[in-house]
């Protein structure tokens, strides 16, 4: 039990560390950038893309920025510049820099620490190593909820993710999907609803639930088509195809 509850607060240190660093080769390639980051700095912060008053998509409340502004503003800045061009290893230390001391900047600080530590977790040379980094994109996924809301949103990638690199985890999958659909409801995003018929189809198929319970999820499903399509949802295809399957099984059921 004593070596049990070691490795996993040794896990969640590693995650936690994570945050603040991405190994050696990222620290090196980092130093050797200092020399160019002061006038890289200049040249992006005299950008057009980053200016607070045309571009308006930073906030305009000053707790935003943290406790300094100025800095906040040069270190996003440098993060969204290197980022762009896919530099994750340089872009990092001034995204770790908004990311603790301006969480509540922009949405987009944590698309992007979520999608640099994915492409670190798939860079992995060993499984544990793989696995911390996928702890750690799981933890900005966290943090982006605490600022920004959307727990319904957030946990239907979460279980996308979750799915993607760790399958044998069914439990908090099936978890995760049904909380996502449940505070979505018509607003579910496609890919969460097939795993949701599913674990009801599975519940009847244990005779844990009537037919006519899993016909009201397949209304719920059709009703969910509905409003993407009736809204041109761009993905609406995606829910019509879901919607085939579902209709498809109950079909087979309704045959027997």
């Amino acid at each position: 039990m004593k070596r049990l509850l070691f490795c996993s607060m040794s896990v969640i240190t590693l995650c936690m560390l994570l945050l603040w660093a991405c190994g050696p080769k990222a620290a090196q390639e980092t130093q050797k950038s200092a020399n160019v980051a002061t006038s890289t700095a200049n040249k992006v912060l005299n950008s057009d893309s980053v200016s607070l008053n045309a571009d308006a998509q930073i906030g305009g409340d000053a707790g935003k920025y943290g406790a300094d502004s100025s800095t906040t503003v040069t270190q996003y800045s440098l993060y969204r510049e290197y980022y762009k061009q896919k530099l994750y290893a340089d872009a990092l230390p001034y995204w770790r820099y908004v990311y603790a001391n301006a969480p509540a900047l922009r949405k987009n600080v944590y698309y992007a620490g979520v999608k640099m530590y994915e492409n670190l977790a798939k860079a992995a040379s060993d499984s544990a190593m793989h696995q911390a980094y996928v702890d750690t994109f799981f933890m900005v996924y966290d943090q982006r909820v605490q600022h920004f809301g959307e727990e319904g949103i957030v946990l239907a990638w979460k279980a996308r993710k979750l799915k993607k690199y760790r399958p044998w985890e069914k439990e908090l999958y099936n978890e995760w999907v049904h909380k996502s659909v449940d505070i979505q409801q018509e607003e579910s995003d496609h890919f969460v609803l097939w795993p949701y018929f599913k674990q009801y189809y599975n519940k009847l198929r244990n005779k844990t639930i009537a037919l006519d319970d899993l016909k009201e999820v397949q209304a719920f499903i059709s009703t969910v088509t509905e409003y993407n399509i009736n809204n041109e949802h761009e993905k609406a295809e995606k829910y019509e195809a879901v919607q085939l399957k579902v209709d498809e099984i109950i079909a087979k059921i309704d045959d027997n």
